[in-house]
C-alpha cells in the first residue's frame, strides 16, 4: 500500500490494475504510476485480471486490447456486467490506430483510451481525470443515499420539480403517505396539485411563488391532500429552490411529512403549530430585510375568561370554545395570514402586508367585534373578554423575535389595566389608535390621561 504520509504531495491516490501481456509494458507502467503515488497491481492476461476482481476492488483499469486467449474487449464486456462506467473507469491501451477499433471499445463501455507507445504524461492526465469523475460520482451517490436513508427513517416523502420542463418526480414514500403502493412516479405538477384541498391550493401556490421570487429562505407550507381512500390527510411540505446564473429558478425540491395525527391531536386543528408560525416569522423578517416596501405585524390575544369557563364547564367545553374562537378569528383575517395557538402563549397572528398602526388596529378591532358576540356553550349564552396587543415590524428590529416580543409586551400592558379589563387593543408604536373598550366598560373620557399616554406611546 502507498505510504499515507505521501498523500499530501499527490493530487490523486487510487488503486489501479494494469492488464498487459507484455512484461516490459507492465513493469514500466507500474513503476512510473507508483512514483506518482498510486497503488498498482498487474495482471498478465484477461483470466488473471478477472480473477483479481473476484478478490479485491480497484479504482481504475488500464486494459491492453491485444492479448492471447481472451482479449481486452472480452474482459471489458465482462467487467461491464459487474460495474458501471462510473463505478469502474476502464482506459484501453491499444496499438491499433484504426478508429473503428477505438469506437468498438468505447461502445462496449470503455471510458477512454491511450495508444502505444504510451505517452505517459497524457496517460497520467487521463487517469487523473477519470478518477476525479469517479470520486465525484460516488460522493454524489453517497450523498443521495444518505439523504434518502434519512428521509426513510423520518418517514418523509421526497419530491423534485424541474421548473423548466415542468416534470415532477415523487418518491415511493410520497405515495405511501397517501396510502398508494410505494412506487416512484414522474409527471406534471398535477400529480400533486390535483390532490390539494380547494381551500389550501391558493395559499400553497402563493408560498411557492414567494420562495421562487426570493422573498423567503425556504418553501414551507401545510395543506391537505386527498388520499387513496378519498379522505384528506394533513401534510407539511418543505423545500428549497436552485437558481441559474441569471437568478431564474430552475428546480424546487424538498420533502413531505404526514402531520395528520399531530393536527388531529391539537385542540385547535385549524390553527398552525407554534414552530410553523416561527418559521413564517423568520421568512417575513428575511423578506423585510431585502425589500424595504414589505411590512408585517403581529397580534397577540389572550382570552381573559378562559380559565373561569374551563373550571365551570370543563375541558371539553373549553376546547369547543377555542375552536369557535379560531373560526371567528379566521373570518377576520386573510387566507395568507398565519394564526397559531399554544397553551403557554395563547393566540398569535402574523399579518403580512400591514404597514401602519391604523391598518393593524382595524384588524384587531374587527376580531374584537367578532369575539364580543355571545358564544353558545351547553345551550347557554356565554360572553368572553379578550385582551389584544400588537406590534409592527421595524427596520431596527434585529431578529424575527423582536416584533412578536413587542406584541407580547403590548398584550401584557393591555392586561394590566384592570379598570378596563378585556377587549383592549394596544398597538405598540407611535401614532397608535386608542383601545377599543366594550360598552360595559367606562368610557375613554373617564380614563386617566396617563393610561392613554401608555397606550399611544408605550415605553
Amino acid at each position: 500500500m502507498v505510504d499515507l504520509n505521501r498523500r499530501q504531495y499527490i493530487e490523486d491516490v487510487g488503486s489501479l490494475l494494469v492488464v498487459d501481456d507484455s512484461e516490459l509494458n507492465r513493469k514500466l507502467l507500474k513503476r512510473r504510476l507508483e512514483k506518482c503515488g498510486y497503488h498498482v497491481d498487474i495482471a498478465t492476461n484477461g483470466f488473471e485480471a478477472l480473477q483479481l476482481f473476484r478478490e479485491r476492488e480497484f479504482d481504475l483499469v488500464l486494459l491492453d486490447i491485444m492479448m492471447p486467449d481472451i482479449d481486452g474487449l472480452q474482459v471489458l464486456q465482462t467487467l461491464r456486467q459487474m460495474y458501471s462506467m462510473s463505478e469502474l473507469p476502464v482506459i484501453l491501451v491499444t496499438a491499433k490506430a484504426s478508429s473503428d477499433d477505438i469506437i468498438d471499445g468505447l461502445e462496449r463501455g470503455a471510458n477512454d483510451y491511450v495508444t502505444k507507445p504510451v505517452d505517459f504524461p497524457v496517460a497520467l492526465a487521463r487517469i487523473r481525470t477519470q478518477l476525479r469523475a469517479r470520486r465525484a460520482e460516488l460522493a454524489h451517490r453517497e450523498s443521495e443515499e444518505r439523504y434518502a436513508l434519512a428521509a426513510r427513517g423520518a418517514h418523509d416523502g421526497l419530491w423534485d420539480w424541474n421548473l423548466r420542463s415542468g416534470q415532477l418526480h415523487l418518491s415511493a414514500r410520497w405515495h405511501g403517505i397517501l396510502g398508494f403502493p410505494e412506487v416512484e412516479a414522474n409527471g406534471s405538477n398535477d400529480l400533486w396539485f390535483e390532490r390539494v384541498h380547494a381551500e389550501d391550493l391558493r395559499s400553497l401556490r402563493a408560498a411557492i411563488r414567494e420562495h421562487l421570487e426570493g422573498k423567503t429562505s425556504c418553501f414551507l407550507h401545510e395543506h391537505r391532500l386527498l388520499d387513496h381512500e378519498g379522505a384528506y390527510r394533513w401534510v407539511s411540505c418543505r423545500g428549497v429552490a436552485s437558481f441559474d446564473n441569471d437568478g431564474e429558478a430552475i428546480r424546487l425540491a424538498g420533502s413531505m411529512r404526514d402531520i395528520t395525527q399531530v393536527r388531529s391531536s391539537e385542540p385547535l386543528a385549524q390553527s398552525l403549530p407554534e414552530h410553523i408560525l416561527q418559521d413564517r416569522l423568520s421568512q417575513a423578517h428575511l423578506r423585510k430585510s431585502h425589500f424595504s416596501d414589505f411590512h408585517y405585524g403581529v397580534l397577540c390575544l389572550h382570552v381573559e375568561s378562559l380559565p373561569e369557563i374551563e373550571a365551570r364547564l370543563g375541558q371539553r367545553i373549553k376546547r369547543q370554545l377555542l375552536r369557535e374562537i379560531v373560526r371567528r378569528i379566521q373570518i377576520c383575517i386573510r387566507a395568507t395570514d398565519s394564526l397559531s395557538w399554544s397553551q403557554a402563549k395563547g393566540f398569535s397572528i402574523l399579518l403580512e402586508g400591514f404597514g401602519t398602526p391604523v391598518s393593524l388596529t382595524s384588524v384587531a378591532q374587527e376580531i374584537q367585534r367578532e369575539l364580543e358576540r355571545p358564544f353558545t356553550l351547553q345551550g347557554q349564552q356565554e360572553h368572553i373578554s379578550v385582551s389584544i396587543g400588537g406590534s409592527l415590524a421595524h427596520a431596527e428590529h434585529g431578529t424575527e423575535l423582536a416584533c412578536p416580543t413587542e406584541a407580547q409586551r403590548a398584550l401584557e400592558k393591555a392586561r394590566s389595566f384592570e379598570e378596563h379589563a378585556g377587549c383592549f387593543v394596544f398597538i405598540d408604536g407611535v401614532g397608535s389608535a386608542p383601545p377599543r373598550i366594550p360598552s360595559s366598560s367606562p368610557s375613554l373620557d373617564s380614563a386617566s390621561s396617563s393610561v392613554l399616554d401608555l397606550i399611544a406611546n408605550p415605553e
